[in-house]
């Protein structure tokens, strides 16, 4: 005898993952291009939250460099890959996953905006 639940137990889980997930694309509604984007007001919170356990004054869990400071990111973006390795699927950063849509596309546009710092 088939079980009637399992159907709709399978459309309900399949909402709950979808729901969850941090890929929302509405999230980048918040962004305001025309506002200018500043290292300390956009940047430095998204490296604290998501990159300063690696990347932190003294890097660890074999991080190559620091990214506390506007002079280690920018260079960081202009000569080491910063924003390759912040898209990179296949080998994310952080390493749990990539980071949010909205907080990559925030670093696009600061750089597009010439890197300002406050």
């Amino acid at each position: 005898m088939k079980k009637k639940w399992s159907l709709p137990l399978i459309f309900l889980l399949g909402l709950v993952f979808c729901a969850c997930s941090s890929e929302s694309v509405s999230d980048l509604a918040d962004i305001d291009p025309a506002e200018p984007v500043t290292f300390a007001a956009a940047i430095q919170p998204i490296l604290q939250n998501d990159c300063a356990n690696c990347h932190g004054a003294v890097p660890a869990n074999g991080a190559p460099n620091s990214l506390q400071t506007y002079d280690q990111v920018r260079n960081s973006v202009l000569t080491e890959g910063l924003i390759n390795r912040i898209n990179n699927a296949g080998s994310p950063m952080p390493p749990t996953g990539l980071m949010a849509p909205p907080s990559r596309r925030l670093f696009d546009l600061w750089v597009e905006g010439g890197f300002q710092e406050n």
